[in-house]
């Protein structure tokens, strides 16, 4: 389940960050199928997971991640730029915005999360094919140096968009999904799982969990939680993998690997059994 969270508008910084940084001399890498590719620091190395890149740098704490967004304006980005405050969690982050350049923003966020202090930087930037890609610094306070934001920046800097390569598989995995929902139901053990994804024609989702547990025995205890969002969805392939990717309107991103099953109304995500059936809440 989702902590509840109250949140308020970033403070602006009343000034623009300065995108002056040592340029990249690592190798070039990137996501065709998400038409965006970036260069690397030197001494940093890269590995791919779930949809983003993870950037480290040996004998760094802090690290620093790439991701695409399905933002379609730097406006629409700051509004989803705010203050955290959550008492259930113990995180309360402060959020500044400014300009980066022409067609970017920097984003900061200060406090505590889960009750450490940390830092987290953001650069935001939309590509004139749609979407874009953010370069997220974070570490624990201490951890934090100049030389991650240095690396944040010359990132950013050297971050080339491209229009992505769709390929006839993906368009095909997307045609047999939009106006679909996908429906995973699990039970077992006292526990009940139910995930509903209604992928919507008009590119927008409406995400739903909901989760129980019931124990036995001397030490009896119950749990349920629910789980309601929604954003953008789109379909890409990487190779021969049709990926389905969830751009949730809080910044999130979520990944799953499509696959065929034997049964008709059955595909796979992850590898685990989703129902088809058509969408019920979509507008």
């Amino acid at each position: 389940a989702e902590a509840s969270t109250s949140s308020s508008s970033a403070s602006p910084s009343g000034k623009e960050v300065s995108n002056q940084a040592p340029p990249a001399s690592g190798a070039r890498v990137g996501d065709p199928s998400s038409g965006y590719s970036f260069q690397l620091p030197a001494s940093w190395t890269q590995t791919l997971e779930k949809g983003s890149f993870i950037i480290k740098k040996a004998g760094l704490n802090a690290q620093i991640g790439l991701a695409p967004h399905n933002y379609s304006s730097l406006e629409e980005i700051r509004r989803n730029a705010f203050d955290v405050q959550d008492a259930e969690s113990n995180t309360f982050l402060r959020a500044t915005v400014a300009a980066y350049g022409a067609n970017s923003l920097f984003i900061r966020y200060d406090g505590r999360a889960q009750g450490q202090a940390i830092v987290i930087e953001m650069i935001s930037m939309v590509s004139p094919h749609g979407g874009g890609v953010s370069v997220v610094g974070s570490g624990a306070q201490a951890d934090y140096s100049a030389q991650v934001t240095t690396a944040v920046k010359t990132i950013a800097n050297s971050v080339q968009f491209q229009k992505p390569q769709v390929s006839a598989l993906a368009q095909q995995w997307k045609q047999r999904v939009s106006g679909k929902q996908l429906l995973f139901l699990q039970t077992g053990n006292g526990s009940s799982d139910k995930i509903t994804i209604d992928l919507c024609p008009a590119g927008r989702f409406e995400y739903y969990s909901n989760s129980s547990y019931m124990s036995g025995g001397f030490s009896q205890f119950s749990y349920a939680g629910q789980d309601t969002n929604s954003g953008t969805w789109k379909i890409i392939a990487r190779g021969s993998q049709p990926v389905l990717q969830l751009f949730f309107d809080s910044g999130s991103l979520q990944e799953y690997q499509l696959s065929v099953r034997q049964a008709g109304n059955e595909i796979g995500l992850n590898g685990q059994r989703y129902f088809i059936q058509p969408a019920s809440n979509c507008p």
